[in-house]
């Protein structure tokens, strides 16, 4: 079985070169469709994002070398330039001081060029006697322990609630101890906890509303833009195009 799709037809043009080495990685946690497994290791599929991601830069004309390594050490491998680029990050302003993101001409993000969205929720137990509550504004009952990865969009989002948490190195283990009653919600996108997953006894149910809209790309250095920008720009929209032709056709890239 392969995630591998077809990559949308683009006008032939000479594409910018290449920057040697180039080095892009991966989170390494689960994520479905666009990433799958946990660990260091690639799946056999290896995802959705792997795959676009190697096409795209096979039409470029790069080699380039693929890696997975948990969020903090993406962000600080990035920092000390040992990285070029992250597929499948979300976008919040902490890491926009940090990673560059596609920005339109007046400064602002360009979500335009995500790769995806996806809401960001809590999960419960269906069948829990007290599950918590949630209305878009509070959380009861207040001390309710939310699992989150280490990391994550969803564990900025859960500390700026102020919420009790409990951090696990992978979405798979969050998921885990909440079946084990040993948390009692967990804080996910939505995109990548399928329904067979929620209905997969003992259930999972969403608590409405969803906390916030993530959006994902594929950050670069900054150091990479500012001496290789036509290379980083036609990359951020060949791959948006190829993101969008799998995931969302409806939604064209600018």
């Amino acid at each position: 079985m392969s995630w591998l799709v077809g990559l949308p037809c683009v006008a032939q043009t000479s594409m910018p070169p290449c920057p040697q080495p180039l080095r892009v990685a991966f989170l390494n946690w689960d994520s479905p469709p666009l990433l799958m497994g946990n660990g260091a290791e690639f799946a056999d599929p290896p995802g959705l994002a792997v795959e676009l991601t190697r096409q795209v830069l096979a039409r470029m004309g790069c080699s380039p070398v693929f890696s997975r390594a948990p969020l903090r050490r993406l962000h600080r491998d990035l920092e000390l330039g040992e990285l070029d680029l992250v597929v499948g990050i979300g976008h919040s302003s902490e890491r926009a001081q940090h990673l560059a993101f596609p920005l339109r001409s007046d400064g602002s993000l360009n979500a335009r060029l995500a790769l995806a969205q996806a809401p960001v929720v809590l999960l419960v137990r269906q069948e829990a006697q007290t599950r918590p509550r949630w209305d878009g504004q509070k959380l009861l009952p207040r001390g309710a322990r939310i699992g989150v990865i280490q990391g994550s969009i969803e564990e900025t989002l859960a500390e700026q609630q102020g919420w009790t948490l409990e951090r696990s190195p992978h979405r798979e283990a969050s998921l885990t101890k909440l079946r084990r009653g040993l948390i009692d919600a967990v804080l996910t996108n939505l995109f990548s906890v399928s329904k067979a997953e929620r209905e997969r006894e003992p259930a999972l149910v969403v608590l409405e509303p969803p906390l916030h809209r993530a959006l994902y790309f594929a950050p670069v250095r900054p150091a990479l833009l500012k001496e290789h920008p036509a290379f980083v720009e036609a990359f951020w929209l060949r791959l948006c195009q190829a993101a969008r032709s799998a995931l969302a056709p409806q939604q064209p890239c600018q």
